[in-house]
């Protein structure tokens, strides 16, 4: 059996943390999440979940930022570090829970169960790329790409073994601030899709929640002023691995459209 820890870097995220240990807890050996200056709550969460549960690890990051989720990414004030604090994040999670594997996890995304049979099957590789899923998005909206002879939707690396040179480093495309930075091989300074010892599956095992409710999509929407979270469920649609998605889930999202009487406060 694999040692499979998650590790995560979180900020103002109570719509979905409480759910995300929840569903994660079960089947990884641990969680290791760094809070950069939550206001909302999730810190609190977290910390009193660590007392009950010494398999998630919380810590707070030195320095606090403010979330700017209303903005684009080249419009922030104060962009994120997201290069330094992943890299950061990486090494306190690979002394502090001793992983065999790791899987990147945001606070809004889901990994399936089946991720552990999917990394217990390819233990011989070093990394595991995967598509990573809109369950409120047609197919047809997500990048395409060819990797390891699969047609991946929306194609990610999130899945590493721990302790072998992969970190973070800026993406060159996106000059002046860091975001949507790549996992690389640092012996090569190439993006980990180019890994030596990469394995593609087309198991849909990643998905996205972010697009279902919770602050960041208020404030996605709230630019467009559509603000009745009815005509916002209105607009998307789903695909064909939507029904993936554990119901639990959309059953959060049918509450949070019936919340507020409907309306984005």
């Amino acid at each position: 059996m694999s040692n499979i820890v998650t590790w995560s870097i979180v900020n103002n995220e109570i719509s979905f943390i409480k759910d995300i240990v929840d569903f994660h807890l079960p089947w990884v050996d641990a969680m290791y999440i760094l809070d950069t200056g939550s206001t909302d709550g999730t810190l609190e969460y977290l910390k009193d979940a660590a007392l009950i549960n010494d398999r998630l690890i919380v810590e707070e990051y030195p320095i606090k930022y403010t979330t700017q989720y209303e903005v684009n990414w080249h419009e922030m004030s104060d962009p994120f570090p997201e290069v330094v604090v992943r890299n950061f994040a990486i090494n306190r999670a690979e002394w502090l829970a001793s992983p065999e594997w790791l899987i990147q996890l945001d606070g809004d995304e889901v990994f399936l169960p089946e991720t552990r049979g999917v990394i217990e099957k390819n233990n011989k590789y070093t990394c595991i790329g995967h598509s990573t899923i809109n369950p409120v998005a047609s197919l047809e909206e997500h990048p395409n790409e060819l990797r390891g002879g699969y047609n991946l939707y929306d194609p990610h690396v999130r899945i590493w073994k721990a302790n072998k040179d992969i970190f973070y480093m800026e993406n060159p495309y996106f000059k002046g601030h860091q975001y949507h930075c790549n996992p690389t091989f640092e012996k090569t300074q190439t993006h980990l899709f180019h890994h030596p010892q990469i394995k593609f599956t087309d198991l849909p095992i990643m998905y996205h929640l972010h697009w279902m409710y919770g602050n960041k999509m208020e404030s996605f929407f709230k630019k467009k002023n559509i603000t009745n979270k009815k005509d916002i469920i209105a607009s998307q649609t789903t695909n064909k691995y939507s029904a993936n998605l554990p119901e639990f889930f959309w059953n959060k999202r049918n509450d949070w459209i019936d919340d507020n009487e409907g309306l984005i406060i």
